[in-house]
């Protein structure tokens, strides 16, 4: 059984090491402990989680600070050990800041984020303007689709649950909308909407 585990280890080292790495430079010397962890480190965090290109740098940056923490020795050219780490996820196909950016906006859309707040979410995870811009664009819902879907998610306006006591012309509900994103005029129109006309919006939409 110890022979077979070593054997399956062995072979996944393999597949992993070919898989990763460009051929090897003219005169390159020994394995980079660092560089090979810092890869595996790499693949682990993309296993787990979908990122940005950027997103991804500033990860493996704080993992670096933590392991010279942990080793109490400095990790050598780290930038170029992130490069090169980056590098080869985006040539396994691991990284698409394009792909990353579309599973954002699907996700916002959702949970009826308002198209200012996926430009945030986009924005924060390190994608170029100009990316989020045209996927936003192109993928978000409507301006009232996203704030009805909002409203029935936290359950305002017309899917406010009965008998609650809403202040005068929901002002509190309104302004959740807006802290979400959403401009004045729709949060209002949305939280003195009744639910068959809410519905039907939202039913409307999805057809056209």
């Amino acid at each position: 059984m110890m022979n077979a585990r070593a054997d399956d280890d062995d072979d996944e080292k393999e597949a992993v090491g070919g898989f990763w790495d460009p051929p090897p430079a003219a005169g390159e010397g020994d394995r980079n402990p660092d560089r090979d962890w810092l890869r595996r480190a790499a693949l682990a965090y993309l296993e787990r989680y979908a990122s940005s290109e950027a997103n991804l740098v500033r990860v493996l940056r704080r993992k670096i600070r933590r392991r010279e923490a942990l080793a109490e020795r400095p990790v050598l050219d780290p930038d170029k050990l992130i490069a090169e780490a980056v590098a080869a996820c985006l040539r396994i196909g691991l990284l698409n800041d394009a792909v990353f950016a579309e599973s954002k906006v699907a996700s916002g859309a959702r949970k009826g984020q308002s198209r200012r707040k996926m430009m945030a979410v986009l924005a924060q995870k390190g994608v170029e303007r100009d990316l989020a811009e045209a996927v936003v664009e192109r993928d978000a819902p409507s301006a009232v689709r996203a704030a009805l879907v909002f409203a029935r998610r936290r359950k305002l306006g017309p899917w406010r649950s009965p008998g609650r006591v809403v202040d005068d012309r929901g002002a509190r509900e309104i302004a959740a909308l807006c802290r979400a994103g959403h401009g004045y005029g729709i949060a209002r129109a949305v939280v003195e909407m009744d639910m068959d006309a809410a519905e039907r919006m939202l039913a409307d939409d999805e057809e056209g």
